[in-house]
């Protein structure tokens, strides 16, 4: 459908909506949306169901505690808060922020990430860039350059002192990359050219072909180039 033919869906307060083909998609509140959407922007604030997949031309921001049924694809995916996405996030770039849930795959070329977040399935990005802030776990990863990294506040530092399973760290089975740097990550394999083990990493097994790095504060049971 052409897009001067297309009608803007605002939702506000606690509302209901069918899916369908649409120009803007504004969702705030506490909404329930039946059915797949396809639009130019959405946008959704608040606590929402959107029992169906998004599709945007261009953007798609999520805020609060929104849960997606399908999946998200745009060319700009933002996701910020407690947000859960049951199927797959593709497009361009991705920003998750916050405490997001993801059980399916992202596949983004650029890729940022910045709070405790989980993934289930497999992210595939050209660029990977995770900051750490509470614990998150990512099934796979794969990418060009990769950098995972602990953020560091006096909240994140109180809460870890007190309660050990809140302390920043990423787990996941494996990650395969052309240059990689790790902090904090506990994994199962580790594959790349260039790859760099910082503090705080527990990993079982390196795999390198050209260089590799590993911190005195980091553990690796074993190292081997290829």
């Amino acid at each position: 459908m052409d897009r001067e033919k297309r009608h803007n869906l605002l939702i506000s307060g606690m509302g209901s909506a069918s899916g369908g083909v649409f120009n803007n998609v504004r969702i705030d509140g506490m909404s329930k949306v039946n059915g797949d959407l396809s639009c130019v922007r959405f946008l959704c604030n608040g606590k929402a169901d959107i029992n169906g997949s998004v599709t945007a031309d261009d953007s798609i921001e999520v805020n609060g505690l929104a849960t997606i049924a399908g999946f998200l694809k745009a060319e700009h995916v933002v996701i910020n808060g407690k947000g859960t996405v049951r199927g797959d996030i593709v497009g361009e770039r991705a920003e998750l922020s916050g405490m997001p849930n993801i059980t399916g795959n992202c596949e983004v070329e650029t890729l940022t990430i910045k709070g405790g977040i989980r993934i289930d399935g497999l992210v595939n990005a050209e660029t990977i860039d995770v900051r750490l802030y509470g614990h998150s776990r990512i099934r796979e990863m794969g990418g060009k350059t990769i950098s995972v990294r602990r953020e560091t506040n006096d909240l994140s530092r109180f809460l870890a002192f007190l309660f050990p399973p809140f302390a920043s760290k990423l787990s996941a089975d494996s990650i395969e990359g052309d240059d990689i740097y790790l902090e904090y990550t506990q994994a199962g394999v580790v594959r790349g050219n260039n790859v760099r083990i910082g503090p705080g990493c527990d990993i079982e097994l390196v795999e390198y072909r050209n260089k590799y790095e590993q911190s005195p504060e980091a553990k690796v049971t074993r190292h081997q180039q290829v």
